[in-house]
């Protein structure tokens, strides 16, 4: 695939490329500049697809608006005439982003990740630990003949 001139095609946001995978990213200190920006370069990527015949999923392209200011819900941005999803948090190479950067979202992936493998390792602890007392504490007893 020749997806690693795609950088090439775009003006004013840029590109990160993995595999076959790739996220473009923008920023301005003006959000409807910003909006601008990003509708008329996804516009260029959706001309560089069709010029390449590729095709982009649109159901699963999605943004996100970083910041620490007040949620931007009244956002809008199309490609092909589609209305893009604008989420909360997202995973980008394992790493889960939110909107407001404070690695939330990842902590809680974190946790339910590890929450299950600890658990069952507690577990098996706990029984080979009950065994080794038991064997160690255990006494003979004997009755009187």
């Amino acid at each position: 695939m020749y997806i690693n001139d795609l950088p090439n095609s775009l003006d004013s946001i840029k590109a990160i490329l993995f595999a076959d995978y790739f996220t473009v990213y923008a920023s301005d200190t003006s959000l409807p500049n910003l909006i601008t920006t990003v509708s008329k370069e996804l516009n260029t990527l959706s001309c560089w697809f069709k010029a390449n015949k590729k095709s982009l999923n649109t159901t699963k392209t999605k943004y996100i608006i970083f910041g620490r200011k007040r949620k931007t819900t009244d956002i809008h941005i199309n490609m092909d005439r589609i209305e893009l999803e604008q989420v909360s948090h997202t995973k980008l190479l394992g790493i889960v982003i939110d909107e407001q950067l404070d690695w939330t979202e990842h902590i809680k992936g974190c946790n339910k990740q590890i929450s299950s493998p600890l658990f069952a390792l507690r577990s098996a602890i706990d029984r080979v630990l009950a065994n080794k007392l038991q064997n160690y504490c255990t006494i003979p007893l004997s009755t009187p003949t």
